[in-house]
């Protein structure tokens, strides 16, 4: 309302812009608190009008989870990647067939995952 005042429009004028300002975010709060509440009921109330808890996730959050994903994922690689440069490095020693090597590291992945 100071920045329109002080743009120079009326002061009645102003207070009606504020006025309607107020109305939008009240209605988008109300739009979003009516929107969000028929989502959860018809997710948790079945056909029959009865509560389904079955229908509830209870795991982490989808971002926890991809976050665990992902640092595991990155740990067994760097573990690969580690187990990977010794078996070579005994294979360039002669100690192991670069075949036996690569069905190591096909047992370790199949592992891992």
């Amino acid at each position: 309302m100071t920045g329109a005042i002080l743009g120079g429009s009326s002061v009645s004028q102003a207070a009606k812009l504020q006025m309607v300002i107020m109305f939008m975010i009240s209605a988008s709060a109300a739009l979003a608190s009516i929107v969000t509440t028929v989502g959860t009921v018809a997710t948790m109330v079945d056909n029959e009008h009865r509560v389904r808890p079955d229908r509830v996730d209870v795991r982490e959050h989808a971002i926890w989870r991809a976050r665990h994903w992902l640092v595991s994922g990155a740990v067994s690689g760097i573990k690969a990647a580690e187990l990977g440069g010794q078996l070579l490095a005994a294979a360039q020693d002669r100690k192991l067939d670069v075949r036996m090597v690569t069905e190591k590291l096909r047992g370790y992945w199949a592992n891992s995952k």
